[in-house]
């Protein structure tokens, strides 16, 4: 997969690589209280399925990538498996935040018809869930990097 001769895959791990800290950092900041989660809670729970989206594209066209990246580099196997399984885990901690995003825009919006302890029940489980999806997107990142600048040199295959 690739766009003007680029590769898809370093085009959309930007997006996710960036988008999902912001997203989560953003519902840490604004969802402890209920006016500010009334606010911000629908544009954040945007955020978080736009990110979650663009992880999910850049593991399908890492996997496509890969395949042809193998080819070129059989020394650089192991660290390609190593960052395929660190964009996987990326991958399901951002659609777990994703799903928690949209549970704390829900639980705003519903407050009248749940316990009162709900909003920040879910406000707690979406904030550690945007936690492990910053530290697993920024542990994949790392994994992309060190692939693409130590192992191969470049991502353009030839």
């Amino acid at each position: 997969m690739t766009v003007a001769g680029l590769p898809l895959h370093p085009l959309v791990v930007h997006a996710a690589v960036v988008l999902v800290p912001l997203a989560a950092l953003a519902l840490i900041a604004t969802g402890w209280r209920a006016s500010l989660r009334a606010r911000f809670g629908a544009p954040l729970a945007i955020a978080a399925v736009v990110g979650w989206i663009a992880a999910f594209m850049a593991s399908q066209s890492g996997d496509a990538l890969a395949e042809e990246l193998e080819d070129i580099s059989r020394k650089a196997h192991d660290a390609i498996e190593g960052h395929e399984e660190s964009g996987e885990l990326a991958m399901i901690t951002t659609l777990l935040f994703t799903l928690g995003a949209i549970a704390l825009w829900a639980a705003q919006r519903y407050a009248g018809r749940l316990p009162t302890w709900a909003p920040t029940a879910v406000y707690g489980l979406a904030s550690l869930a945007g936690v492990g999806a910053t530290v697993a997107m920024t542990l994949a990142g790392d994994s992309g990097a060190r692939l693409v600048w130590q192992e191969l040199g470049t991502f353009v295959p030839r």
